[in-house]
């Protein structure tokens, strides 16, 4: 997804696939690169968050993990300043009492327009939303 999420079509499972069909050509650097990117990520929510990241209820939320690590690390990759662990705390506590976030991670999830409205609301390119 951070790489094609303006890309997205159903199913999920197709969409991964093709994605890794493809990328399983690409040079150990550029994998390397998303990978570092992705470490960062998690890093950061996991010194911000602790155990309770991911978890807008008890269970982990796949939805909320991808959209949020996704929106993380594009922010993180942008030519803003890198967010903070508090900056980052305070944004994604406002963005677990977003009800139009909460709904797109709640049910039929892997649908397109659910997954552009997750996106939508962590776009780091847009400073009235998460980010």
């Amino acid at each position: 997804m951070f790489v094609r999420s303006n890309e997205y079509k159903r199913t999920l499972k197709d969409f991964l696939n093709d994605f890794c069909n493809d990328y399983n050509k690409e040079s150990a650097e550029k994998l390397d690169n998303l990978k570092n990117i992705f470490f960062e990520a998690i890093k950061l929510c996991f010194e911000a968050k602790g155990k309770s990241i991911f978890r807008p209820t008890r269970a982990l939320n796949a939805a909320v993990f991808e959209s949020v690590l996704v929106g993380l690390a594009k922010r993180q990759q942008s030519d803003l300043p890198k967010i903070t662990k508090e900056e980052f705390t305070k944004a994604y506590d406002t963005l677990l009492i977003n009800k139009e976030f909460l709904k797109s991670c709640e049910s039929s999830t892997a649908t397109e327009d659910a997954v552009s409205n997750r996106h939508s609301d962590v776009r780091p390119a847009n400073s009235s939303r998460f980010w």
